[in-house]
């Protein structure tokens, strides 16, 4: 039964901002649940819980809303394996140029951020007790999942009064990229360049839309 949700994470520390679209995370938990190769992903349409609009181009469901406590600063720090290098290379390998080539060290920065009270929510409409069920496979929201950032505690879904719009606009402006003809969208809406369905990775089906201020 479809009805209007709003959708909870609940985190534990930091996470790579932005965290994802709620239709990406229930694609990607298809995926994982069917045991989906991933070639296979992109090619034809997941199946989710999640309304289609009416024009069949975009799912009703908003972009993620969460504002950031505070910022923080790590590096991923890579290095060239130099000794190991030295053993196989044997007595003529006398050094490795770590400053240039695919043996090249780096230290790059990246930006974490700390979520109020630790929530990351999405509107949308939905089926909740399938929404639910597939949350559940989903344990970390955004980028360097392995080093443990975005831990997701627990998911909630619970059904909440709409508004005109919902879950795509709020006064009139975009909560999710919208195609350029979608009613009622602002005038002065933000313009971009965006895909309008996932999985969002495929740039060639990037298009001119209507967009969040902020994105």
């Amino acid at each position: 039964m479809m009805g209007p949700l709003l959708v909870t994470a609940h985190v534990r520390g930091a996470f790579v901002p932005p965290p994802p679209m709620l239709d990406a995370l229930l694609g990607w938990a298809v995926a994982t649940r069917d045991d989906l190769p991933p070639a296979f992903i992109g090619v034809r349409d997941l199946d989710i819980p999640v309304r289609l609009s009416d024009c069949g181009r975009v799912y009703l469901c908003s972009a993620p809303q969460w504002s950031a406590e505070w910022h923080d600063k790590r590096h991923i720090n890579r290095r060239f394996p130099v000794h190991e290098a030295m053993l196989l290379g044997g007595p003529k390998l006398r050094r490795v140029d770590e400053r240039a080539g695919p043996q090249k060290a780096y230290h790059l920065p990246q930006e974490t951020a700390h979520a109020v009270n630790d929530v990351v929510r999405w509107w949308c409409v939905g089926d909740r007790g399938a929404l639910l069920e597939l949350l559940q496979l989903v344990w970390h929201l955004g980028k360097r999942r392995a080093v443990g950032l975005g831990k997701v505690v627990r998911w909630t879904a619970e059904p909440c009064e709409p508004w005109d719009g919902f879950p795509v606009l709020r006064d009139g402006y975009p909560l999710r990229p919208l195609p350029l003809d979608w009613p009622e969208v602002a005038e002065d809406s933000d313009v971009g360049v965006h895909v309008l369905r996932p999985p969002y990775w495929r740039h060639h089906k990037e298009e001119p839309c209507w967009t969040m201020t902020e994105w």
